[in-house]
């Protein structure tokens, strides 16, 4: 049952991103059946035993990270949805889960908030890049300290239109949230 359910479930989302994305059926067949393959092997040999998940993890590493380059590379293929998108590095993999933050009124209360509430420029860029980086964790769950940031930084680069900055407004504001938060 635990097999069929990640199967369906991960045939939905890599469904789901091939409408958004514009991807071809068999472009998203084809990520379907690499990530399938170790994660049908994962199932199957999941016991709750670090030694086991560690063995899981290192036999599946080289299949997983072939889906990973390759649904990296289809995501940057996407044309810049955004003015503040030029400078990501993560292009559009963070999108579709970052859309729910944007309507989300209290982040939105937050990241108006410290643009609104402060007077010094560098503290304000401080603080929005603290709100972002607070939404940024409401959406995702890792250690990687990178990833968080760089889903901050797409929260930065949507919340400009959604407020209705002009373009060259939303580019600042991104530059600007991603030098505090050290993204290069």
């Amino acid at each position: 049952m635990a097999l069929y359910t990640a199967l369906y479930a991960v045939n939905d989302l890599l469904e789901t991103r091939g409408r958004q994305h514009g991807w071809f059926y068999n472009t998203v067949e084809t990520l379907r059946e690499q990530l399938m393959a170790a994660l049908s092997s994962v199932v199957q040999g999941f016991e709750n035993d670090q030694a086991v998940l560690e063995r899981l993890a290192a036999q599946n590493a080289t299949q997983i990270e072939q889906f990973a380059t390759a649904y990296k590379s289809l995501c940057g293929k996407a044309p810049v949805p955004y003015a503040g998108c030029a400078p990501c590095k993560a292009k559009c993999l963070y999108r579709y889960e970052v859309q729910r933050l944007v309507a989300d009124k209290s982040l939105e209360r937050d990241f108006v908030g410290a643009i609104r509430d402060t007077a010094d420029d560098d503290e304000m860029w401080g603080r929005l890049a603290d709100a972002c980086l607070e939404a940024a964790r409401t959406a995702i769950a890792v250690g990687d300290e990178t990833s968080v940031k760089q889903v901050a930084l797409c929260y930065t680069a949507q919340m400009g239109p959604t407020l209705g900055f002009s373009s060259s407004s939303q580019r600042k504001m991104v530059r600007n949230v991603q030098d505090v938060l050290g993204l290069q």
